[in-house]
């Protein structure tokens, strides 16, 4: 039988996690046992190579006891096919927001993973109304660098967009939380690198969801990146409208644009009360661009409706103008972030008043017939 070192924490609300530093190779049927036979009422356990530490065995071990329990935790058991190991706490118990100093910092921050994107979704440990304290003071000691932020925007039921200003763009995937005392929002996108400054800086943007009409006590935003964890905090420009995002957006590129509306559209789910919202916004950026074709122009195009087939997909009629088949991609972004090409989907039809238009206006003759139909089947649903 082994014996293994536990380091103990309490995270409020009955819940508690134990980290192992060094563990053993953990069966697939392994179970876990308190003191003296008790069976937590809730548990999972998860064991990692940590290759920064040499290939080490971590073991995460979080567990809710049963409102009888009045016993201190004495002991933990791990019994499975071919393990029998005995965990003992090596200090008394403590809340979670001293795990920095018994822990360090790496090993916090694999231990903040395993609970935001493993746990807090199975057992809702980060919803509204739960107590989130002990982790907030986790991160609060962790995140002691902060994000330099240039430019917020709140675009209104919890929905928000930050630039920072970095002098190395950071395209890897980024976890953030909005914490409170009593609960969390947290989002799981990738930056979006917007342009290149005069002096050799990179603006990238972020949407993420935080504080909307019902705030969060005390809440603290923080940004988790690979091996790093920093605060997110208030900006030298704010922006107070979704008129103002626009305007802000305005003059960058048409593929930064796309990046933006997809980043934002996959942080929409189906129920968001911010989907009318986005829907919306797409059409304020779509009026702002369209105008009548120039002369210079390599090609042109429009959407003249759209119409939602349910799940299914959506129906488009349009036109375009492509007299030397300059365009390589034309797709159509829902409002969930999901992108669809068009051009291998669409079948070609007349558009008089189209063709009328270019040949009046002096541009170059279609080879082909102007308009276009399209179905565009999407897996998350048109709107």
């Amino acid at each position: 039988m082994d014996t293994l070192d536990l380091e103990l924490f309490d995270m409020g609300g009955e819940w508690l996690v134990g980290v192992l530093r060094n563990a053993p190779r953990l069966p697939s049927d392994v179970r876990l046992e308190i003191n003296q036979r008790e069976k937590p009422a809730d548990s999972l356990i998860r064991s990692i190579l940590d290759i920064r530490a040499g290939g080490a065995r971590r073991c995460y071990i979080l567990f809710r006891r049963s409102g009888r329990s009045r016993q201190p935790v004495g002991r933990l058991w791990l019994r499975g096919t071919g393990l029998e190991a005995e965990a003992l706490p090596v200090r008394p118990l403590a809340s979670l927001a001293e795990a920095a100093g018994a822990l360090g910092e790496k090993l916090c921050l694999s231990l903040v993973s395993f609970l935001v994107k493993e746990a807090a979704p199975r057992f809702g440990l980060l919803a509204r109304g739960r107590d989130t304290a002990a982790l907030q003071g986790l991160l609060r000691s962790l995140a002691t660098a902060h994000l330099p932020v240039v430019y917020h925007a709140d675009l209104s039921k919890g929905k928000h967009y930050v630039e920072a200003r970095l002098a190395v763009p950071d395209m890897r995937p980024v976890t953030i939380l909005s914490i409170g005392e009593d609960g969390a929002r947290v989002t799981q996108t990738r930056p979006v690198e917007i342009s290149r400054i005069a002096n050799g800086d990179c603006l990238q943007g972020l949407f993420l969801t935080g504080q909307d009409g019902q705030p969060l006590k005390n809440e603290l935003v923080v940004m988790i990146q690979a091996d790093r964890m920093l605060t997110i905090g208030s900006p030298g420009v704010r922006g107070t409208s979704l008129k103002a995002f626009l305007g802000r957006i305005a003059p960058y590129t048409p593929a930064v644009h796309m990046q933006l509306r997809e980043a934002l559209g996959g942080l929409t789910g189906p129920d968001d009360p911010f989907g009318p919202v986005f829907a919306w916004m797409q059409r304020l950026q779509g009026l702002a661009v369209k105008a009548s074709a120039e002369a210079a122009a390599p090609f042109g195009g429009g959407i003249d409706f759209a119409v939602p087939c349910g799940d299914a997909g959506i129906f488009l009629r349009g036109w375009l103008w492509d007299p030397h088949k300059a365009i390589e991609r034309f797709d159509v972004v829902s409002a969930y972030g999901e992108k669809i090409p068009v051009l291998d989907r669409m079948i070609r039809i007349d558009a008089d008043k189209v063709g009328k238009h270019f040949q009046r206006n002096g541009f170059p003759q279609l080879k082909e017939k102007p308009g276009f139909v399209a179905f565009l089947p999407m897996a998350k649903g048109a709107r």
